[in-house]
Order: structure tokens, then C-alpha cells, then sequence
């Protein structure tokens, strides 16, 4: 699949998969071009101390969802979330693959340890199932995967996801970020991803860097697409964003799940890494 994002049928033994929503397939199947803008964060603007919200019929969480894959070519929202097994492209789906990625040989997902406690026989998508692996990228373009630290010394995984336009979110990070730093050596692993610009377009890396400089975070920043492969893998919990999803980081279980800003995520990380 090296250098091609979409296209009806499998390319070297891989399906590429289709387009998120709002975006079409350019006809060398190399990029998916964005039509217009794609989230409903109506709300999120209404300022630092308001919850934005988002709709999740937007995101793949089901085969049911109204807006999962464009086009008759499309597989299930399952499967159609599942390409990064073979590439790590899921992140660039509307912007297309950068030219280090079209140039570069298969990536290979990382399982984490051999003392990974994650079980195929316990994987779901709710509270109480192990998540499974899936990648996403960096705002520099680099892969991250959900398993790799499991099995090493992290004991918690800290998914929040959050957009431009959430003026909730916007606060949350420099709250996020001494969280962070207090706690990263002592097993604390935190992944946020961003849906969508300030103007519900899909995170452009410049987006995403202009983010990370602007909040002086230290933590890793991702992209994903109308959070397009999180939600192939952890169905949606609220319609409030930040949405805030924490992992036992031993056996990639989901624990909690919430949405807006909330003490009791803040409290769930401290438990699991037996601060509090």
C-alpha cells in the first residue's frame, strides 16, 4: 500500500481502504481530497469553560454509523479502519501520504513487549475489553501505536481527543501537560488526538505543530480524522468533547470512558498509577 491511501480493490495484497466522509479519492488513489468541512462542533467555540460538542454519527463507531466510509467500494466500518496493519497512512487519510511515506518500506506494527498482557480473546470496543492495536501519527510524521509501550514500565494510557473549534479542549492541555509531567515516570503514557482544525477542516501537520508549540506540551500530539481510526477501534462514550478514554497500559483494557473536562478522569489516572 506504500504511496496509495484509497482505491476500489487490494494493491500488493493489501486493501487500502476508502475515504473518511467528506473526502473523495483522487483519481491516482494517492490522496483523499477533502470536500468540505466535516465535524459538528457548533459549540465548541463558546469559550474556555463551555463542553463542545460533537456528533458521533460522524465517526465510524459502528457498521451502523450514517457517516463511515464514502463509496459502494467501502468495506464495513470495522474493517475499513484496519489498513494500518499493513501501513501507518490511517492519520493521512484527507491530506494524503507525505513523500518520506511513499518512499518508505512497509512499517510494521508495534505489539509492545513480550509481557504485553493484551488477549485477542477479551478484545472489544466497550468498557471492560482490551483495545485492540491500531497507528496513528505525529505532528512530525512519525508512527505511534497503541501497544508499543505495553509490557514496559507504562501503566496507564490516557486517549483524549479533542478539535480546534472545542474551546474546552483548548483549556485542557496546559492542565493535561504538569499531569504529564509529574506522572511520565511513574507509568503514565498520555495520546492526544485531533479531529479536526478550528475550522472542521481535517489537522493539517502544520495544524498539529502550531498546536504543540502554541500549548508548550511535551506530550505526543496526533492526527486523525474525524477521529476516524479511534473510533474503528473504541466506540464513542459521549458527545462532549474532550472525549477521555484511560487504558490498564499491562493489558490495554479500557477502564473509563467520558466526555468534557472532569475530575474523574484526572482521578482514574492517579489510581491506576497508585498516586493517589
Amino acid at each position: 500500500c506504500v504511496g496509495i491511501v484509497c482505491g476500489p480493490s487490494p494493491v500488493n495484497g493489501y486493501n487500502c481502504g476508502s475515504c473518511p466522509s467528506g473526502t473523495t479519492c483522487a483519481p491516482d488513489g494517492t490522496e483523499c481530497q477533502a470536500e468540505s468541512a466535516g465535524l459538528d462542533a457548533s459549540d465548541g467555540n463558546d469559550g474556555a469553560d463551555s463542553t463542545a460538542s460533537f456528533d458521533t454519527t460522524d465517526a465510524t463507531d459502528s457498521a451502523d454509523a450514517t457517516d463511515a466510509v464514502d463509496g459502494s467500494d467501502a468495506s464495513d466500518a470495522a474493517d475499513a479502519t484496519d489498513e494500518l496493519g499493513s501501513t501507518v497512512d490511517g492519520a493521512d487519510e484527507v491530506d494524503g501520504l507525505d513523500e518520506a511515506d511513499a518512499n518508505a518500506t512497509e512499517v510494521l506494527p508495534q505489539d509492545g513487549t513480550e509481557l504485553c498482557g493484551f488477549s485477542a480473546d477479551s478484545a472489544g470496543k466497550e468498557v471492560g475489553a482490551s483495545i485492540e492495536n491500531f497507528g496513528l501519527k505525529t505532528y512530525e510524521g512519525d508512527a505511534y501505536w497503541l501497544h508499543q509501550n505495553c509490557g514496559t514500565d507504562k501503566k496507564v494510557v490516557w486517549i483524549i481527543l479533542a478539535t480546534g473549534s472545542c474551546g474546552a479542549c483548548e483549556s485542557y492541555a496546559p492542565l493535561v501537560q504538569p499531569m504529564y509531567e509529574q506522572y511520565k515516570d511513574q507509568g503514565l503514557e498520555v495520546m492526544w488526538v485531533l479531529g479536526a482544525d478550528a475550522d472542521g477542516n481535517p489537522p493539517s501537520l502544520e495544524f498539529c505543530e502550531n498546536f504543540v508549540q502554541d500549548k508548550s506540551v511535551t506530550f505526543p500530539v496526533l492526527r486523525d480524522a474525524k477521529f476516524y481510526q479511534v473510533y474503528g477501534h473504541i466506540n464513542p462514550h459521549s458527545t462532549a468533547l474532550p472525549h477521555q478514554y484511560i487504558l490498564d497500559a499491562e493489558t490495554m483494557e479500557l477502564v473509563h470512558a467520558s466526555g468534557g473536562i472532569n475530575e474523574e478522569s484526572e482521578n482514574k489516572v492517579k489510581e491506576l498509577l497508585g498516586v493517589q
